[in-house]
Protein backbone atom coordinates (compact mmCIF):
# COMPACT_ATOMS: atom_id res chain seq x y z
CA UNK A 1 0.00 0.00 0.00
CA UNK A 2 1.25 3.21 -1.00
CA UNK A 3 1.92 5.86 1.22
CA UNK A 4 -1.15 8.62 0.41
CA UNK A 5 -3.53 5.67 0.11
CA UNK A 6 -2.21 4.94 3.31
CA UNK A 7 -2.92 8.34 5.08
CA UNK A 8 -6.67 8.55 2.64
CA UNK A 9 -7.48 5.39 4.42
CA UNK A 10 -7.16 6.99 7.78
CA UNK A 11 -8.71 9.65 7.04
CA UNK A 12 -12.01 8.01 5.05
CA UNK A 13 -12.21 5.53 8.14
CA UNK A 14 -13.93 8.22 10.23
CA UNK A 15 -16.58 6.07 11.42
CA UNK A 16 -13.69 3.91 13.23
CA UNK A 17 -14.87 2.22 16.55
CA UNK A 18 -11.26 2.17 18.10
CA UNK A 19 -11.01 5.51 19.90
CA UNK A 20 -7.59 4.55 20.94
CA UNK A 21 -6.01 5.05 17.44
CA UNK A 22 -7.26 8.75 17.24
CA UNK A 23 -4.66 10.45 19.65
CA UNK A 24 -2.18 8.51 17.60
CA UNK A 25 -3.22 9.24 14.24
CA UNK A 26 -3.25 12.94 15.50
CA UNK A 27 -0.13 12.89 16.55
CA UNK A 28 1.11 11.12 13.56
CA UNK A 29 0.03 13.60 11.07
CA UNK A 30 1.30 16.91 13.32
CA UNK A 31 4.73 15.20 13.29
CA UNK A 32 4.50 14.43 9.18
CA UNK A 33 2.79 18.28 9.37
CA UNK A 34 5.91 19.55 10.80
CA UNK A 35 8.49 17.97 9.06
CA UNK A 36 6.72 19.28 5.66
CA UNK A 37 6.27 22.89 7.32
CA UNK A 38 9.19 23.07 9.10
CA UNK A 39 10.98 25.69 6.38
CA UNK A 40 7.53 27.41 5.45
CA UNK A 41 7.24 29.61 8.18
CA UNK A 42 3.49 29.24 8.93
CA UNK A 43 1.68 29.16 12.09
CA UNK A 44 -1.49 27.35 12.91
CA UNK A 45 -3.65 27.83 15.43
CA UNK A 46 -4.71 25.25 17.82
CA UNK A 47 -8.25 25.26 17.88
CA UNK A 48 -10.26 22.11 16.94
CA UNK A 49 -11.50 21.66 13.33
CA UNK A 50 -12.91 18.29 11.49
CA UNK A 51 -11.71 16.58 8.61
CA UNK A 52 -13.19 13.78 6.64
CA UNK A 53 -15.52 13.10 10.10
CA UNK A 54 -12.26 12.68 12.10
CA UNK A 55 -12.11 15.59 15.09
CA UNK A 56 -8.23 17.34 14.63
CA UNK A 57 -6.78 20.02 15.18
CA UNK A 58 -5.76 22.80 12.58
CA UNK A 59 -2.07 22.24 12.75
CA UNK A 60 -3.45 18.70 11.43
CA UNK A 61 -6.17 19.86 8.91
CA UNK A 62 -4.33 22.18 7.42
CA UNK A 63 -1.10 19.91 7.18
CA UNK A 64 -3.41 17.57 5.61
CA UNK A 65 -5.22 20.05 2.62
CA UNK A 66 -1.21 20.96 2.33
CA UNK A 67 -0.28 17.75 1.55
CA UNK A 68 -2.76 16.87 -0.94
CA UNK A 69 -3.49 20.27 -2.96
CA UNK A 70 0.26 21.36 -2.60
CA UNK A 71 1.93 24.07 -0.39
CA UNK A 72 1.41 27.29 -2.99
CA UNK A 73 -2.46 26.27 -2.59
CA UNK A 74 -2.27 26.02 1.13
CA UNK A 75 -0.37 29.00 1.60
CA UNK A 76 -3.36 30.99 -0.18
CA UNK A 77 -6.17 29.15 1.92
CA UNK A 78 -4.44 29.48 5.30
CA UNK A 79 -5.74 31.98 7.82
CA UNK A 80 -5.68 32.83 11.56
CA UNK A 81 -8.95 33.48 13.36
CA UNK A 82 -7.48 34.72 16.23
CA UNK A 83 -6.03 37.57 14.50
CA UNK A 84 -9.07 39.26 13.26
CA UNK A 85 -10.37 42.46 15.49
CA UNK A 86 -13.51 43.14 16.97
CA UNK A 87 -15.79 45.41 15.47
CA UNK A 88 -16.38 47.86 18.14
CA UNK A 89 -19.64 49.26 19.12
CA UNK A 90 -19.85 53.08 18.87
CA UNK A 91 -20.76 53.50 22.77
CA UNK A 92 -16.92 51.75 23.36
CA UNK A 93 -15.45 54.13 20.54
CA UNK A 94 -16.64 57.12 22.37
CA UNK A 95 -16.03 55.81 25.85
CA UNK A 96 -12.01 55.40 24.19
CA UNK A 97 -12.28 59.23 22.75
CA UNK A 98 -13.61 60.67 26.22
CA UNK A 99 -10.53 58.59 28.01
CA UNK A 100 -8.15 59.68 25.70
CA UNK A 101 -9.08 63.66 25.70
CA UNK A 102 -9.28 63.48 29.84
CA UNK A 103 -5.62 61.84 29.65
CA UNK A 104 -4.80 64.85 27.38
CA UNK A 105 -5.96 67.26 30.04
CA UNK A 106 -4.15 65.90 32.91
CA UNK A 107 -0.78 65.82 30.66
CA UNK A 108 -1.71 69.45 30.07
CA UNK A 109 -2.90 69.99 33.81
CA UNK A 110 0.11 68.78 35.05
CA UNK A 111 2.65 70.65 32.51
CA UNK A 112 1.18 73.94 33.66
CA UNK A 113 1.61 72.57 37.32
CA UNK A 114 5.00 72.36 36.66
CA UNK A 115 5.86 75.37 35.18
CA UNK A 116 3.82 77.86 37.99
CA UNK A 117 6.31 75.91 40.16
CA UNK A 118 8.70 76.95 38.24
CA UNK A 119 7.85 80.53 38.23
CA UNK A 120 6.98 80.39 41.76
CA UNK A 121 10.59 79.33 42.58
CA UNK A 122 11.69 82.18 40.50
CA UNK A 123 10.25 84.69 42.17
CA UNK A 124 11.11 83.38 45.59
CA UNK A 125 14.61 84.41 44.48
CA UNK A 126 13.72 87.55 43.22
CA UNK A 127 12.01 88.30 46.79
CA UNK A 128 14.71 87.11 48.43
CA UNK A 129 16.89 89.94 46.52
CA UNK A 130 14.49 92.49 47.88
CA UNK A 131 15.42 91.50 52.00
CA UNK A 132 18.93 90.21 51.28
CA UNK A 133 21.74 92.28 52.60
CA UNK A 134 23.64 92.46 49.08
CA UNK A 135 20.90 94.05 46.77
CA UNK A 136 18.16 95.20 49.38
CA UNK A 137 19.30 99.55 49.13
CA UNK A 138 17.98 98.59 45.16
CA UNK A 139 14.33 98.41 46.62
CA UNK A 140 14.35 101.07 48.71
CA UNK A 141 13.06 104.54 48.30
CA UNK A 142 13.25 107.67 50.27
CA UNK A 143 10.52 109.97 50.05
CA UNK A 144 11.30 113.83 50.88
CA UNK A 145 8.84 116.42 51.74
CA UNK A 146 8.76 119.39 49.41
CA UNK A 147 9.30 121.37 52.09
CA UNK A 148 11.89 120.50 54.06
CA UNK A 149 13.83 121.39 50.21
CA UNK A 150 12.49 124.63 49.45
CA UNK A 151 12.17 126.06 53.03
CA UNK A 152 15.06 123.93 55.35
CA UNK A 153 17.94 123.84 52.34
CA UNK A 154 18.60 120.25 53.18
CA UNK A 155 17.58 118.75 49.29
CA UNK A 156 20.37 118.82 47.95
CA UNK A 157 22.85 117.33 50.65
CA UNK A 158 20.23 114.64 51.37
CA UNK A 159 19.96 113.81 47.60
CA UNK A 160 24.08 113.45 47.66
CA UNK A 161 23.75 111.10 50.30
CA UNK A 162 21.42 109.09 48.55
CA UNK A 163 23.25 108.99 45.43
CA UNK A 164 26.15 107.96 47.43
CA UNK A 165 24.53 105.09 48.68
CA UNK A 166 22.67 103.62 45.56
CA UNK A 167 19.18 104.50 46.95
CA UNK A 168 16.44 106.11 44.87
CA UNK A 169 15.31 109.50 46.35
CA UNK A 170 12.04 111.46 45.37
CA UNK A 171 10.49 114.50 46.48
CA UNK A 172 6.73 114.88 47.25
CA UNK A 173 4.47 116.69 49.09
CA UNK A 174 3.56 114.31 52.05
CA UNK A 175 0.69 113.71 54.80
CA UNK A 176 2.50 115.17 57.63
CA UNK A 177 5.05 118.32 56.25
CA UNK A 178 8.73 118.34 56.89
CA UNK A 179 8.68 115.24 57.11
CA UNK A 180 10.96 111.67 55.34
CA UNK A 181 9.62 108.14 54.79
CA UNK A 182 10.43 105.38 53.14
CA UNK A 183 9.65 102.51 51.03
CA UNK A 184 9.96 99.22 49.73
CA UNK A 185 9.44 97.37 46.32
CA UNK A 186 8.43 93.97 46.82
CA UNK A 187 7.44 91.64 44.51
CA UNK A 188 4.75 89.02 44.83
CA UNK A 189 2.63 87.03 42.71
CA UNK A 190 -0.78 85.70 41.51
CA UNK A 191 -2.39 82.74 40.16
CA UNK A 192 -4.27 83.70 36.79
CA UNK A 193 -7.15 81.71 35.24
CA UNK A 194 -5.06 79.89 33.54
CA UNK A 195 -2.88 78.54 36.00
CA UNK A 196 -0.22 81.14 34.75
CA UNK A 197 1.77 83.22 37.45
CA UNK A 198 1.81 86.83 37.31
CA UNK A 199 4.26 88.91 39.11
CA UNK A 200 2.83 91.94 40.92
CA UNK A 201 5.44 94.79 42.34
CA UNK A 202 3.90 96.94 45.11
CA UNK A 203 5.46 99.38 47.61
CA UNK A 204 5.03 99.15 50.55
CA UNK A 205 5.63 101.63 53.52
CA UNK A 206 8.38 101.18 56.49
CA UNK A 207 7.51 102.18 59.77
CA UNK A 208 10.36 104.67 60.75
CA UNK A 209 9.45 108.55 59.63
CA UNK A 210 12.03 111.64 60.44
CA UNK A 211 10.04 114.49 61.14
CA UNK A 212 12.20 118.19 60.85
CA UNK A 213 11.74 120.96 63.15
CA UNK A 214 12.63 124.42 62.28
CA UNK A 215 14.74 125.76 64.86
CA UNK A 216 12.23 128.51 65.31
CA UNK A 217 9.17 126.86 65.52
CA UNK A 218 11.30 124.41 67.89
CA UNK A 219 12.25 127.42 70.23
CA UNK A 220 8.61 128.41 70.68
CA UNK A 221 7.19 124.62 71.49
CA UNK A 222 9.85 125.01 73.82
CA UNK A 223 8.57 128.28 75.08
CA UNK A 224 5.13 127.22 75.24
CA UNK A 225 6.37 124.18 77.31
CA UNK A 226 7.74 126.22 80.08
CA UNK A 227 4.68 128.69 80.23
CA UNK A 228 2.56 125.84 80.50
CA UNK A 229 4.69 124.30 83.28
CA UNK A 230 4.70 127.63 85.32
CA UNK A 231 0.72 127.58 84.95
CA UNK A 232 0.12 130.29 82.36
CA UNK A 233 -2.09 129.47 79.24
CA UNK A 234 0.04 130.61 75.77
CA UNK A 235 -3.01 131.12 73.92
CA UNK A 236 -3.46 128.41 71.44
CA UNK A 237 0.41 127.53 70.89
CA UNK A 238 1.24 123.91 70.50
CA UNK A 239 3.82 122.50 72.81
CA UNK A 240 6.75 119.29 71.56
CA UNK A 241 4.21 116.78 73.05
CA UNK A 242 1.51 118.25 71.18
CA UNK A 243 3.13 118.30 68.05
CA UNK A 244 4.44 114.56 68.30
CA UNK A 245 0.91 113.50 69.25
CA UNK A 246 -0.77 114.73 66.46
CA UNK A 247 1.91 113.57 64.00
CA UNK A 248 1.80 109.72 65.65
CA UNK A 249 -2.50 110.24 65.36
CA UNK A 250 -2.15 111.04 61.22
CA UNK A 251 0.81 108.15 60.85
CA UNK A 252 -0.54 105.77 63.06
CA UNK A 253 1.92 102.69 63.96
CA UNK A 254 5.16 105.01 63.04
CA UNK A 255 8.16 105.28 65.19
CA UNK A 256 8.99 109.03 64.41
CA UNK A 257 11.85 110.52 65.18
CA UNK A 258 12.31 114.47 65.78
CA UNK A 259 15.29 116.01 64.52
CA UNK A 260 16.09 119.85 65.63
CA UNK A 261 19.16 121.39 62.98
CA UNK A 262 21.06 124.19 64.36
CA UNK A 263 20.24 124.32 67.81
CA UNK A 264 23.49 125.61 68.76
CA UNK A 265 23.85 128.19 66.43
CA UNK A 266 20.27 129.69 68.19
CA UNK A 267 22.63 129.39 71.47
CA UNK A 268 25.27 130.95 69.88
CA UNK A 269 23.17 133.90 68.51
CA UNK A 270 21.08 134.26 71.76
CA UNK A 271 24.39 134.92 73.62
CA UNK A 272 25.86 137.61 71.20
CA UNK A 273 22.13 139.15 71.50
CA UNK A 274 22.45 138.94 75.29
CA UNK A 275 26.19 140.61 75.36
CA UNK A 276 25.06 143.13 72.88
CA UNK A 277 22.44 143.93 75.04
CA UNK A 278 24.40 144.14 78.17
CA UNK A 279 27.53 146.07 76.37
CA UNK A 280 24.86 148.58 75.44
CA UNK A 281 23.79 149.28 78.37
CA UNK A 282 27.03 149.80 80.15
CA UNK A 283 28.94 151.58 77.44
CA UNK A 284 27.83 154.28 75.48
CA UNK A 285 27.18 154.06 71.83
CA UNK A 286 30.48 153.92 69.72
CA UNK A 287 28.75 154.85 65.98
CA UNK A 288 30.21 151.22 65.00
CA UNK A 289 27.79 149.30 62.61
CA UNK A 290 26.88 145.67 63.87
CA UNK A 291 25.02 143.09 62.33
CA UNK A 292 21.83 143.40 63.68
CA UNK A 293 19.76 140.01 64.74
CA UNK A 294 15.97 139.59 64.52
CA UNK A 295 14.25 139.17 67.93
CA UNK A 296 14.86 135.55 69.85
CA UNK A 297 12.45 134.10 72.15
CA UNK A 298 15.06 133.03 74.87
CA UNK A 299 14.69 129.53 75.78
CA UNK A 300 17.81 128.42 78.29
CA UNK A 301 19.60 124.47 77.61
CA UNK A 302 17.77 123.70 80.43
CA UNK A 303 14.29 124.19 79.39
CA UNK A 304 15.22 122.37 75.96
CA UNK A 305 16.33 119.34 78.04
CA UNK A 306 12.87 119.14 80.56
CA UNK A 307 10.37 119.62 77.35
CA UNK A 308 12.54 116.74 75.43
CA UNK A 309 12.75 114.89 78.82
CA UNK A 310 8.65 115.00 78.76
CA UNK A 311 8.62 114.32 75.33
CA UNK A 312 10.78 111.11 75.58
CA UNK A 313 8.53 109.95 78.59
CA UNK A 314 4.83 110.79 76.69
CA UNK A 315 5.49 110.01 73.53
CA UNK A 316 8.76 107.50 73.35
CA UNK A 317 10.15 109.52 70.51
CA UNK A 318 14.01 110.03 69.81
CA UNK A 319 14.93 113.87 69.14
CA UNK A 320 18.08 114.35 67.52
CA UNK A 321 20.06 118.16 67.91
CA UNK A 322 22.01 118.71 64.76
CA UNK A 323 23.90 121.12 63.44
CA UNK A 324 24.67 121.25 59.38
CA UNK A 325 22.95 120.11 56.79
CA UNK A 326 25.56 117.20 56.01
CA UNK A 327 25.24 115.95 59.45
CA UNK A 328 20.98 115.85 58.90
CA UNK A 329 21.37 114.58 55.76
CA UNK A 330 24.05 111.84 57.43
CA UNK A 331 21.24 110.83 59.73
CA UNK A 332 18.99 109.87 56.53
CA UNK A 333 21.94 107.93 55.00
CA UNK A 334 22.13 105.92 58.09
CA UNK A 335 18.67 105.65 58.86
CA UNK A 336 18.06 104.46 54.47
CA UNK A 337 21.22 101.67 55.09
CA UNK A 338 19.52 100.50 58.82
CA UNK A 339 15.93 100.50 57.20
CA UNK A 340 16.57 98.64 54.13
CA UNK A 341 18.79 95.90 56.21
CA UNK A 342 16.09 95.03 59.13
CA UNK A 343 14.13 92.20 57.23
CA UNK A 344 17.75 90.68 56.90
CA UNK A 345 18.94 90.91 60.47
CA UNK A 346 16.03 90.65 62.28
CA UNK A 347 15.72 86.67 62.82
CA UNK A 348 19.72 87.04 63.43
CA UNK A 349 18.76 88.97 66.97
CA UNK A 350 15.13 87.33 67.44
CA UNK A 351 15.79 85.49 70.86
CA UNK A 352 14.96 82.05 70.60
CA UNK A 353 14.41 81.41 74.18
CA UNK A 354 13.03 83.33 76.56
CA UNK A 355 16.32 83.33 78.59
CA UNK A 356 20.02 84.04 77.34
CA UNK A 357 21.19 80.98 75.31
CA UNK A 358 24.72 80.00 74.42
CA UNK A 359 26.35 80.85 71.53
CA UNK A 360 26.91 78.97 68.14
CA UNK A 361 30.05 77.51 70.54
CA UNK A 362 28.25 74.89 72.73
CA UNK A 363 29.07 71.55 73.85
CA UNK A 364 28.33 68.91 70.46
CA UNK A 365 26.78 65.58 71.09
CA UNK A 366 27.81 62.89 68.60
CA UNK A 367 24.90 59.89 68.13
CA UNK A 368 27.25 57.70 70.35
CA UNK A 369 25.80 59.98 73.42
CA UNK A 370 29.67 61.30 73.63
CA UNK A 371 29.87 64.78 75.60
CA UNK A 372 26.31 64.65 77.23
CA UNK A 373 28.28 64.67 80.70
CA UNK A 374 29.57 68.45 79.52
CA UNK A 375 26.05 69.35 78.69
CA UNK A 376 24.40 68.31 81.81
CA UNK A 377 27.82 70.27 83.46
CA UNK A 378 27.19 73.27 81.38
CA UNK A 379 23.78 73.27 82.75
CA UNK A 380 24.57 72.99 86.66
CA UNK A 381 27.29 76.02 85.94
CA UNK A 382 24.57 78.22 85.06
CA UNK A 383 23.62 78.60 88.74
CA UNK A 384 24.64 81.48 90.18
CA UNK A 385 28.14 80.58 92.97
CA UNK A 386 28.37 76.96 91.34
CA UNK A 387 31.73 76.44 90.21
CA UNK A 388 32.95 73.70 87.99
CA UNK A 389 34.22 71.71 91.47
CA UNK A 390 30.68 71.43 92.28
CA UNK A 391 28.95 70.49 89.20
CA UNK A 392 31.45 67.83 89.07
CA UNK A 393 30.40 66.57 92.24
CA UNK A 394 27.28 66.40 91.41
CA UNK A 395 27.96 64.89 88.48
CA UNK A 396 29.55 61.72 89.86
CA UNK A 397 26.93 61.19 91.74
CA UNK A 398 24.17 61.95 89.25
CA UNK A 399 25.57 61.26 85.71
CA UNK A 400 22.57 62.91 84.34
CA UNK A 401 19.44 64.86 85.44
CA UNK A 402 17.03 62.02 84.95
CA UNK A 403 19.14 60.00 88.15
CA UNK A 404 18.77 62.84 89.91
CA UNK A 405 15.09 63.82 89.30
CA UNK A 406 14.52 59.98 89.86
CA UNK A 407 16.05 60.20 93.23
CA UNK A 408 14.27 63.31 94.07
CA UNK A 409 10.85 61.27 93.19
CA UNK A 410 11.56 58.43 95.88
CA UNK A 411 12.27 60.95 98.49
CA UNK A 412 9.28 60.56 101.75
CA UNK A 413 9.07 63.86 102.03
CA UNK A 414 9.81 67.07 100.90
CA UNK A 415 12.71 67.92 103.64
CA UNK A 416 14.70 65.21 102.31
CA UNK A 417 14.24 66.20 99.11
CA UNK A 418 15.73 69.35 99.74
CA UNK A 419 18.36 67.88 101.61
CA UNK A 420 19.29 65.67 99.04
CA UNK A 421 22.66 67.08 97.72
CA UNK A 422 23.32 68.99 100.94
CA UNK A 423 26.19 66.68 102.07
CA UNK A 424 27.83 65.72 98.78
CA UNK A 425 31.10 66.58 99.15
CA UNK A 426 33.04 68.77 96.67
CA UNK A 427 36.92 68.45 96.78
CA UNK A 428 38.85 71.25 95.16
CA UNK A 429 42.78 71.47 94.63
CA UNK A 430 44.73 67.84 94.79
CA UNK A 431 47.69 66.46 96.83
CA UNK A 432 48.70 68.28 100.28
CA UNK A 433 46.35 71.37 98.74
CA UNK A 434 43.42 69.78 98.60
CA UNK A 435 40.86 70.50 100.58
CA UNK A 436 37.06 69.80 101.33
CA UNK A 437 33.80 71.79 101.53
CA UNK A 438 30.24 71.17 100.93
CA UNK A 439 27.61 71.75 98.48
CA UNK A 440 25.30 73.53 100.84
CA UNK A 441 21.34 73.94 102.23
CA UNK A 442 21.18 76.79 99.71
CA UNK A 443 22.44 75.35 96.64
CA UNK A 444 20.96 71.84 97.38
CA UNK A 445 17.15 73.79 97.61
CA UNK A 446 17.71 75.69 93.97
CA UNK A 447 18.68 72.86 92.53
CA UNK A 448 15.34 70.92 93.94
CA UNK A 449 13.14 73.67 92.81
CA UNK A 450 14.90 73.35 89.31
CA UNK A 451 13.97 70.07 89.01
CA UNK A 452 10.71 69.61 90.74
CA UNK A 453 8.55 73.30 90.44
CA UNK A 454 5.99 73.29 87.61
CA UNK A 455 5.47 76.88 87.59
CA UNK A 456 7.73 77.83 84.14
CA UNK A 457 6.92 81.64 85.42
CA UNK A 458 8.72 81.11 89.14
CA UNK A 459 11.68 82.87 89.70
CA UNK A 460 14.83 81.22 91.57
CA UNK A 461 16.25 83.11 94.05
Amino acid sequence: MSKQSCRSDFISDGSSSDGEDIPQIRSLWQRVAQKKLGDSGIVFTQSMGTLGGLSVDNGYAESRIMEIQGPETCQATVSVEGNKKKKRSREEIEENRKLAQTKKEERERKKQEKEAEKDMRRLEREAKKTYSLNSCLQFIKVLVDTRIVNSCGLGTAIFKVCEELGVACETQELTVPFTVVWKRKVTSANFGDDMKVETVLTEIEENEVITIIPVADFVQMVETFKQRQRGLDPGGCVNLRDYVTHVQSVLVGKNITVVVPGMEQYFRDLKTQTNREFKKAVQPDTGKRVKKLGPLTSVSRLDVEEALTDLLLQTDSTTFMLESPEDVADLVRRFSKAVAERPAKKDRYDPIFSFHEEGAGGVKVDKNGNGLLKVWKHQLLQFKNVSPDVAQAIIAEYPSPYLLRQAYSQCASEKEAISLLENIVVRRGAGVLETTRRVGKELARRFYILFTCEDPDFVIK
